[in-house]
């Protein structure tokens, strides 16, 4: 009985061709996408709460002057 031997795809020169020759299942595919749509989520959610943290502390930071009327 001989072993079947697969092959090892490295990243070098050829890379790219190689890759193509891989068979992507559906499920694989899908997974990848799915991954890479919930890490775009999540940075999309960090950038959103770093701008409302820092203009919230630059907003509080800001001296309150009382309201002065301008007399006549």
């Amino acid at each position: 009985m001989e072993a079947k031997m697969s092959r090892v795809i490295t990243f070098d020169k050829g890379s790219k061709r190689r890759i193509k020759e891989i068979r992507w299942k559906l499920r694989e595919v899908i997974s990848v996408v799915v991954l890479s749509l919930i890490v775009l989520g999540l940075c999309a959610l960090l950038a959103v709460w770093e701008v409302s943290h820092y203009s919230a502390k630059t907003n509080s930071a800001e001296p309150k002057t009382p309201l002065v009327e301008a007399q006549p």
